[in-house]
């Protein structure tokens, strides 16, 4: 159980602003308004105690406030914009394995170096020599990637190589 989308119709990619808080989270979109009806039923959510949507007309922001239940803290959350709607997608804490030697079995991550190909970012000591930003952090995703996979997680790079990904290339792979 990865977590809960939750779905809302908007015109365009309004500006968005976050908070995450110990035990809510709220979204609020600028220069939009939101139907604060139906689609905020939380009766039915696992992780949510209530969601609301409040518009502000002086602001013209609506903003929408998910709160947890019991106290619980959301592992993260993500806003995305697709097709006329704006999801919001909340995770859940994931569930450690209880294999002392694997805590992490069952876990899935995403590991991004950035950089590569023709973005090297910052050249070595002082701009002239020794290793790439990308160098080094690809050596750093790697040394993660050896240690987390002995935890027992499932781990993803999104390269294997020196090459340059777009966001959405790098995204996707989450």
């Amino acid at each position: 159980d990865i977590g809960e989308t939750f779905t809302m119709s908007a015109n365009g990619k309004p500006y968005y602003v976050s908070e995450y808080g110990e035990n809510s989270l709220s979204v609020t979109f600028y220069n939009t308004s939101l139907d604060s009806g139906a689609a905020f039923d939380s009766s039915q959510s696992k992780l949510f105690s209530s969601v609301k949507a409040e518009y502000d007309s002086t602001k013209k922001c609506t903003t929408v406030t998910f709160t947890t239940k019991d106290k619980k803290r959301l592992w993260g959350y993500n806003v995305e914009f697709n097709q006329g709607s704006i999801l919001i997608r909340a995770k859940n804490t994931p569930k450690l394995s209880t294999n002392p030697a694997k805590p992490l079995e069952g876990i899935t991550i995403v590991l991004d170096a950035g950089h590569g190909g023709n973005d090297p970012g910052a050249l070595g000591v002082a701009g002239h020599t020794g290793p790439t930003e990308s160098q080094l952090n690809y050596l750093n995703a790697y040394a993660s990637y050896l240690r987390l996979k002995a935890l027992g997680a499932n781990i993803y790079m999104t390269q294997t190589k020196d090459e340059r990904l777009s966001y959405e290339q790098r995204m996707d792979m989450a």
